[in-house]
């Protein structure tokens, strides 16, 4: 893997108004990595770690540096609890094991013990003030808060970094500073999008892939061009799958099949989807919403309340009064399914058989955004994109916490002043994927082309996130004029753009931005791919404004959709009828 320049970190640490120690190759803020220590991954002895885990790597990497030689000659155990006094034993190692000039004052600590000659230094560094002014407690298990802490102690105790906004991290903690910065360093996701478990033990595998985050941060960012990336099938047999969502609090992950039904696999108890149960079928459309068949229409999109309590899917269904129509239903979910009567939220006439958008998902304000096309045909002929009284061509956010129906939020851009009120963004053809960035909450729009352009957009949270923005479709195809007519001079232009029916393909399908902590050096990158081209690409513009070509295509092709669950790992869904999941193949 290639490192890029230690200039680009400090760059970026200065503009999020944090303090760096000065630059020199192998340091971030104010950590540099041990002359002892290489980048290099070994193999490792122990039978109880299997390839492919997301603690693998780090485990090779760490008893290669002998940073731990595990807790017998073939036994590292990853899943028990780490001590206090094996992870300061841990961090000794790394930093090329210091010697001490004096000994600590902790009354508990075992002369001769391993960790002794580690505890003195880490007192004398100022990396640990112990449980109490005599106390170390090293048998007590390390708490994700004490982590946090000492890896930011390792660096200097960095300040500026932005607030982590986990409900669980109180503002004035003693690990508030440093949970922020591990954020915002990629160093830790959470244990979801909003909580960080400050009190949770961590296990021995999380304490070494840590410790292995850091030591490659500092090393310099990874070019996610560098990363050799593969896919694991963690399910089959679907038929004809289009959308996917995780439930909010156990991780249980509801499938989309475009034909009518709703699929279920069930969470692991640790918030994260248990794929080896299978999908369970749990519903389907009712009776009066069934579509008459059609490319693009079906059931296609599905979202959970951040709540967990509601289920809201969206789906393409006949219509008295123009082709078919756009309807979007609220279910009561209980016992992790779909109860009682639907209320129907949205309901829109589609006067063409194509351009269905249905997708569904809710933003970090915890509204609801959907989209459903531009009214298809070719090229917009009823002008629905410029049209601010439609919620064709348009991206809609309401509030559905009513008890039956929703509300507009009074953020919107047309509250109070002519146009829907429903409608947050216009301008968009057929937004097919969006999706909302869980590190900056930065919303990504894949927009499906006409006849010269498939663009993504990014509209960042910092600017707004969209709020009133107009993309400029039908006036204009990414950055080609494709309408003559009024121009659009503050219209938001595209992020990327590649040319429709092209080497690159011809439908974008949009996915998301990696947050997860499997892959190291993937984090921030956005993933996508494309229903006529099915290799996996990413843009990550800290590297360059064009696409990362990964060299590996999705399984089944027909790239359909994306899902992220709540560890931030994000897997592709083929239309062929199987999810795979996004792996780090070394």
């Amino acid at each position: 893997m290639r490192a890029v320049g230690l200039s680009l970190i400090v760059a970026a640490a200065l503009a999020a108004g944090l303090t760096v120690s000065p630059a020199s190759a192998g340091a971030v803020d104010g950590y540099t990595v041990g002359p002892c220590i290489t980048n290099a991954v070994g193999a490792e002895p122990f039978v109880d770690v299997a390839g492919g885990q997301f603690y693998s790597n780090a485990v090779g990497w760490a008893f290669l540096n002998d940073i731990t030689t595990g807790t017998d000659e073939t036994h590292f155990s990853p899943a028990d609890q780490v001590t206090r006094a094996q992870f300061a034993t841990f961090m000794w190692r790394m930093m090329c094991e210091p010697a001490a000039g004096g000994s600590a004052p902790f009354v508990d600590l075992v002369a001769g013990a391993f960790y002794r000659d580690a505890l003195d230094w880490l007192w004398e560094a100022k990396l640990t003030t112990g449980k109490t002014d005599t106390l170390y407690a090293p048998d007590d298990a390390l708490s994700r808060a004490e982590f946090a802490t000492f890896l930011h102690r390792l660096a200097g105790k960095p300040t500026g970094a932005p607030e982590s906004g986990f409900h669980d991290v109180a503002d004035n903690a003693f690990y508030t500073e440093a949970v922020d910065w591990l954020l915002w360093r990629g160093l830790t996701t959470g244990t979801s999008p909003t909580t960080f478990s400050p009190e949770r033990e961590i296990s021995r595998a999380e304490a070494v892939t840590f410790l292995y985050r850091l030591n490659y941060l500092a090393d310099g960012i990874i070019d996610p061009a560098d990363l050799n990336l593969g896919f694991s099938t963690v399910i089959s047999g679907l038929s004809n799958p289009v959308a996917a969502a995780p439930h909010p609090a156990d991780g249980s992950v509801y499938i989309v099949e475009q034909g009518g039904d709703l699929l279920r696999v069930p969470g692991d108890g640790s918030g994260a989807p248990n794929w080896g149960a299978g999908a369970v079928s749990i519903w389907s459309i009712p009776g009066p919403y069934v579509p008459t068949g059609c490319h693009e229409c079906g059931f296609l999109g599905v979202a959970i309340s951040p709540d967990g309590g509601q289920i809201y899917m969206s789906f393409t269904a006949d219509s008295a009064t123009a082709n078919q129509r756009s309807v979007v239903l609220e279910y009561a979910l209980v016992g992790g399914v779909p109860s009682g009567a639907p209320d129907e939220l949205i309901s829109v006439d589609q006067p063409h058989s194509n351009h269905n958008g249905g997708h569904l998902t809710f933003g970090p304000d915890e509204y609801l955004y959907a989209s459903f096309g531009d009214g298809g045909s070719g090229g917009d002929p009823d002008e629905h994109g410029q049209n601010i009284d439609t919620l064709l061509g348009a991206m809609l956010r309401i509030d559905p916490s009513a008890a039956t129906g929703y509300t507009n939020p009074v953020g919107n851009p047309f509250v109070g002043v002519a146009g829907d009120d429903s409608i947050f963004l216009v301008g968009v053809r057929n937004p097919w994927k969006f999706s909302f960035d869980t590190g900056t909450d930065d919303l990504w729009i894949a927009d499906v082309g006409q006849n010269t352009r498939e663009e993504i957009t990014r509209l960042r949270a910092t600017d707004g996130g969209g709020l009133g923005a107009n993309l400029g479709w039908d006036r204009w195809e990414g950055t080609h004029l494709h309408e003559a007519g009024a121009d659009i001079p503050d219209h938001v232009g595209p992020t990327y753009e590649y040319t429709t029916n092209g080497a690159e393909g011809g439908s974008i399908t949009g996915g998301f931005v990696y947050r997860g902590a499997d892959i190291v050096g993937l984090n921030g990158t956005y993933l996508w791919a494309d229903w006529k081209e099915p290799e996996l690409r990413g843009f990550n513009d800290e590297f360059s404004g064009g696409a990362i070509w990964f060299g590996v295509d999705v399984p089944g092709t027909s790239v359909v959709s994306f899902l992220q669950d709540l560890d931030g790992e994000v897997y592709a869904i083929s239309h062929n009828g199987s999810i795979s999941k996004i792996i780090d193949l070394g």
